[in-house]
């Protein structure tokens, strides 16, 4: 006998929430082998406070009891041990979240978002935990299978549309060493694009304000025999950053390949905090890009965060499919 239909749409999707986060925890697990210094269950919930030594079993625990959840099974004491882990990482997010409104109000982070990322992460765990308190579970119908599996596939597209809205939009500037500038399409060695000039200004206009001493400036061809990087020193000259201050990477074809070439240059710089200046869309994939090459850089959006919804809409189509291809990347 099925559960009632309230109940029952309500475990479906809840079991859809928990098929994503418990799966994403379990990779991020692994890529933490592979990968040394990347962490990306940070990219949900943060338990650094704790070591790894302990924060590492709590995920793996975690990640399984999500993932049982999640296909079905339906023994009493499971679903209480993971109703406890559920409610846990939930008390967790929740002062994930007290901590940046406390940043917020500080003047430590400038956000264009009204909230964070783990706010959505307190619902989803919310409706995870009110699914496994029912007494009742009974079996899903077809329907409810498929919505089970449509639920999780939202989730791997909102996953990184809302790391867009809310860590792409908020400000991270910090005191650093050098700031790292994205490239975009540039006309000619002197003609950029408006995505282009407003990365470029942006850094200026923290480099004038003193919160790091070099730029560098990374990007591809332009048209023609032009250079995206020489186009972005041309606009920080114009600008008022004297040359001295300009270091060019005119191989970066692409985000990993700006970042590869850039973290080979902080060595001879003697850069060890950095911040990284691109489209608030831009910035999550950034970011993780770094963390993958064993670098916490501080992220900072362009001035101008406007754009019409046609690109937006682009953007986000792309910078989705972009994450996870950057995600499942092998170095």
């Amino acid at each position: 006998m099925g559960a009632p239909p309230a109940a029952s749409l309500l475990a479906a999707v809840a079991r859809g929430f928990a098929l994503f986060l418990g799966v994403f925890t379990l990779l991020n697990l692994l890529h933490r082998l592979r990968d040394r210094g990347f962490d990306g269950n940070l990219w949900w919930i943060d338990l650094r406070p704790l070591p790894a030594a302990i924060s590492v079993p709590i995920l793996a625990v975690a990640g399984v009891c999500l993932v049982g959840y999640a296909v079905g099974i339906r023994r009493l004491w499971f679903r209480r041990a993971a109703l406890v882990v559920t409610v846990a990482l939930a008390g967790v997010a929740l002062g994930n979240v007290l901590q940046y409104y406390r940043l917020r109000s500080s003047g430590m982070i400038y956000s264009g978002s009204a909230f964070p990322f783990s706010l959505l992460l307190v619902a989803a765990l919310a409706v995870v935990a009110i699914a496994l308190s029912q007494r009742r579970a009974g079996r899903l119908t077809r329907a409810g299978r498929a919505l089970v599996v449509a639920s999780a596939l939202a989730c791997l597209v909102g996953f990184p549309v809302a790391q867009i809205y809310c860590f792409g939009t908020t400000d991270y500037r910090r005191t650093a060493d050098v700031i790292v500038v994205f490239g975009a399409k540039a006309f000619s060695n002197t003609q950029p694009s408006s995505a282009l000039y407003q990365r470029v200004r942006t850094a200026c206009t923290l480099y004038h304000e003193g919160w790091a001493r070099r730029l560098i400036f990374s990007g591809g061809p332009a048209e023609g025999a032009a250079q995206e990087a020489d186009c972005m020193r041309n606009v920080a000259l114009r600008l008022g950053v004297p040359d001295s201050a300009i270091v060019l990477d005119r191989n970066g074809l692409s985000t990993y390949d700006t970042v590869r070439n850039t973290t080979r240059m902080f060595g001879r710089i003697r850069a060890r905090r950095v911040i990284a200046v691109s489209d608030f869309f831009h910035l999550p994939r950034i970011k993780m890009t770094y963390q993958r090459a064993g670098w916490e850089v501080s992220t900072v959006p362009t001035m101008n965060l406007r754009m019409p919804r046609d690109t937006c809409a682009l953007m986000l189509v792309r910078e989705t499919a972009a994450m996870w291809a950057y995600y499942g990347r092998v170095r």
